[in-house]
Order: structure tokens, then sequence, then C-alpha cells
């Protein structure tokens, strides 16, 4: 039985198609990843299901109710919640309060100010009870705003929980998270959401081939295939799009200079190449034109030999060496180090 159906959904801003006709059905209970390169219509479409923007044709239904143009809040009360690729928390509360509040209007409160909530023992024990799921009970007093970032990433989960929701969409869940973090992500998103419906966007695929029954492939905001993952391995147009994706063309024409001393940001919507311009610099993507480092050209050369000339690069996966030290980290990221057999700086 489908528990989310969408209908010929259509959304533009202005003249700009960004989604285009997609027709969707995810069953309760299932697994259902959507995949595609940046700018796709991905988290659009994910807003599109929450009520954060209106379609501009089309329909969605969860639960046989009718959920397009609603607000977020009549939507989330169904018992549909999701993620943020930002997460959103209230940093100013501690982790136990952001759990409570969102176990409120689940719990059958409403606005009140002549409730202490510091009394109410059993609204208290599931927001511990909650904590205890996603594994942040011993820092239940902690401001929100001064946990780790996996540690909010888990924290936005027990909020999505914890009002209730049936089915969860999560927004890149691990995005900018290492390699164990990510691991025990999702193990707590495989547990948390058992029994419940999740749908997800993700880029990493072994994590995608991993939680997810089905997935979806987006492409310039059309649904070019839905399936199973072992029919989407197969599927020559997914194929097809991942050959042309890894030649398209996604720099173009891009000349500026940076002076010594500058701090530099670069800004656009997803899709737009900054990532890619700061791997191109860094020699992970070969260029076309010049790179120049202090008067030197360094495009065409390898990332190891332009982090040596004296460019630091910090990836989006915060890539570190997990098994060792956090001091032999950081002398294996000193271009003059010297490391003996044992291990020592020399």
């Amino acid at each position: 039985m489908a528990i989310l159906s969408l209908h010929e959904v259509n959304k533009s801003f202005g003249e700009t198609s960004i989604i285009r006709n997609i027709s969707l059905e995810i069953q309760e209970g299932e697994k259902h990843a959507i995949i595609g390169p940046n700018g796709a219509g991905k988290s659009t479409l994910f807003h599109l299901i929450s009520g954060r923007y209106n379609v501009s044709s089309g329909t969605i239904y969860f639960k046989n109710h009718a959920i397009h143009n609603r607000a977020p809040y009549e939507i989330a009360r169904l018992g549909l919640a999701r993620s943020f690729q930002v997460t959103n928390i209230f940093p100013r509360m501690n982790v136990f309060e952001n759990i409570r509040c969102a176990l409120l209007w689940n719990s059958g409160y409403r606005y009140s100010f002549w409730h202490l909530l510091g009394r109410e023992a059993e609204l208290n024990d599931r927001a511990y009870g909650v904590l205890q799921e996603i594994g942040l009970s011993e820092k239940a007093l902690f401001p929100a705003a001064e946990l780790a970032y996996a540690q909010q990433r888990a924290l936005e989960l027990g909020i999505a929980i914890a009002g209730g929701a049936e089915m969860i969409l999560l927004d890149e869940p691990v995005a900018g998270m290492s390699h164990s973090e990510a691991e025990s992500a999702v193990e707590l998103i495989h547990k948390v959401t058992e029994g419940k419906t999740l749908v997800m966007v993700e880029h990493d695929m072994n994590i995608v081939f991993d939680v997810a029954d089905r997935i979806s492939v987006l492409v310039y905001g059309e649904l070019i295939a839905s399936d199973t993952p072992e029919n989407i391995r197969k599927n020559p147009r997914v194929n097809d799009l991942h050959a042309y994706y890894g030649k398209s063309h996604i720099l173009q024409g891009v000349s500026f200079s940076i002076q010594g001393g500058e701090i530099v940001s670069l800004l656009g919507r997803n899709g737009v190449g900054r990532s890619t311009t700061v791997k191109t610099i860094m020699g992970e993507v070969e260029p076309h034109g010049s790179i120049r480092y202090k008067n030197q050209e360094i495009a065409g050369k390898k990332a190891f030999e332009i982090a040596q000339l004296g460019i630091g690069y910090v990836p989006e996966n915060r890539d570190i060496f997990p098994t060792l030290t956090v001091r032999q980290n950081l002398i294996l990221g000193q271009k003059s180090a010297k490391i003996t057999r044992s291990g020592r700086q020399a």
C-alpha cells in the first residue's frame, strides 16, 4: 500500500522548470533513496513533499490526505517529518529540551502558559527514552549548540521520531561526516527507522545500496528510473548518465585572482561547480586552462605536488586517518616532518 503518492508534480521558479512531471509512489515501510547529480532537484522535491514549497501543478498524497500546498506544520502533524541539508535544531535549548519540545503535540499538549513541563513525569520519561535510543542520554543537559556535528544530526533524527513520524525524509544525512561517523549514523538510521517509511537523498552510493529497498534517479528535474538496487545497477539509462556526467562541462570560463592574506568565499546553489572549482585547484579534477599559485603553474600537477607547494585542502567528508592518534594525524600533515619506522617524529 502506498503511503506517499506523487502524480505529475511540477515546480517552476519563474520561467525555470526545476521539477518536471514527476509521478512516484512510496510504499509503507519502504526504504527509498533518491539519487542524482547536484542540481537535479532532489532537495526541491523534498521541499514540495514537506510543504516548504508549493507545487506549480500536480498532486501529493500522504496516507490518502492531499498535502500539496499545505503548511509544513500540518504535514508534520499527519506523521511526516524531515531533516535538512543544514542541521535544524534549537541551538539555545539543551538536548533534552529539544526532544521534549518535539514530543509535546504528539503527547496531547497544546498552547498553554500554565503547564510546568518539569513536573510532567510521563513526558520527561518519554524524552529520556528517545535520548537513550539515539545515544545522547549522557548529553541530555548539554546545550544543543555545543554538540559535535554528528551528534547534532543524531539529535535532529531524534526530534523527527519523537514527533511520532511514520515517514521520515532525510536530506544527505551523512554529509560532512568522517567515515566512522557516517558508519555510526547509518546504524542509527537503520535502528530508528525500523517499521517506518524512509526516503533519503544521499550521494554516497555505498550507503544508498546498504539502506535502500528501492532507488529513484532524478536528472534535471525528471525521474528517469525507479527500481530495486539490483535493477538500477543494470539500468542502461542510469549508466549512460554516469558516463555523461563524468565528461560533462562543469566549469565554464572561470577566471579570478586571490591576493595573499585574503579570505574568499564561493557562493551559489547546488550544482553550480563550487566544489569542482576547489577540486580543480587541488588537482583532483583535470582543468582546461591555467592555474597559477605563487607565479608557478600548477594546472596538471598531482594533488600531493600541489599540497607540497603550500595549499591545504579540507574535503567535504573531512577525511582523516581514523586508526591513527590525533598527534600522528597532525605529524602526517607537516610537510617537513620525518617519521621513523617506530612512528616517532625524527
